[in-house]
């Protein structure tokens, strides 16, 4: 693997890590948020509570692809059989 394409993959590894630290921070924040709400069932939180779903599922989505990228990028470059 050439010097280039892990530089490629480190700054893929980074640019997922980003939105998987904000999906992970809010998604715990409005689980807490959908688990002690004590309001009427309006449908105005209905958003909170897909919120609530969906933030933690892309979270995980953005750090698998956040392990992903920084495995490939420490994979040892594949010999080539001698021509």
């Amino acid at each position: 693997m050439s010097d280039r394409r892990r530089t490629v993959l480190k700054l893929v590894a980074a640019a997922c890590a980003i939105p998987a630290a904000f999906f992970t921070y809010y998604g715990i924040q409005l689980i807490y948020a959908a688990i002690t709400f004590e309001g009427e069932g309006s449908l105005g939180h209905v958003g909170m509570y897909i919120a609530a779903i969906l933030f933690p599922l892309l979270a995980l989505f953005f750090g698998g692809m956040t392990m992903l990228a920084w495995r490939r990028s420490k994979m040892p470059s594949p010999s080539r059989p001698p021509a």
